[in-house]
């Protein structure tokens, strides 16, 4: 019942495991690497992944599974689209629960952002963004997705100090992962298409 209760809360899909995984359709993710990552040492550590490479080619799916695996070890998960975090973060502030919905961001074991740098943000977000970065600094782990390249990455905080401040602590103890390759989406859609034209 307390696996149930967190799954629901982190935000992490149930049906994107490890075991569903298409490592044949990601060859350039090393399914060693990703063990060793769920194992979660890394959130003992208080070590980031970044995860990026274009749409389509699993970082979502990798993300949310090892958020899973998290689970499974009675770590504290919230997985979310960074924009969407930030939102409600924001949000919060309106209705009073702002210090409830800011504690339980940085208490959190693993914080995965999905989609980072997919949408601009408002000033006040950038400023959690940044104020999150530095407090999760060395005392929790945070995911990142993203479909931009790591050297776009100063551009979503629009202000080149901030970028360089929350960058060099979100990058400094961290495992950086470029996926390459063609939309998983895309060739499922192709496969199938090509299967019904043989029937």
């Amino acid at each position: 019942n307390r696996m149930t209760y967190r799954l629901g809360t982190s935000g992490c899909n149930p049906s994107k495991t490890l075991s569903h995984f298409d490592f044949s359709a990601a060859p350039g993710v090393q399914r060693s690497f990703i063990t060793d990552l769920a194992t979660c040492a890394f959130i003992q550590r208080h070590e980031n992944l970044l995860f990026c490479g274009p749409t389509g080619v699993g970082k979502t799916h990798l993300a949310n599974a090892l958020g899973i695996e998290a689970l499974k070890r009675n770590f504290r998960v919230i997985s979310k689209p960074a924009y969407r975090l930030l939102m409600d973060l924001n949000a919060s502030r309106a209705n009073g629960s702002y210090s409830r919905h800011i504690t339980s961001i940085l208490r959190a074991d693993l914080l995965i952002l999905d989609d980072f740098g997919l949408q601009p943000l408002p000033q006040t977000a950038i400023q959690d963004l940044y104020e999150i970065i530095c407090e999760r600094y060395e005392s929790g782990s945070i995911l990142v997705t993203s479909n931009r390249a790591f050297e776009e990455w100063p551009e979503v905080f629009g202000n080149d100090l901030l970028a360089s401040a929350a960058l060099d602590r979100l990058t400094h103890h961290a495992h950086p992962l470029v996926i390459q390759g063609e939309s998983y989406r895309q060739f499922s859609k192709r496969k199938e298409a090509l299967l019904k034209a043989k029937s």
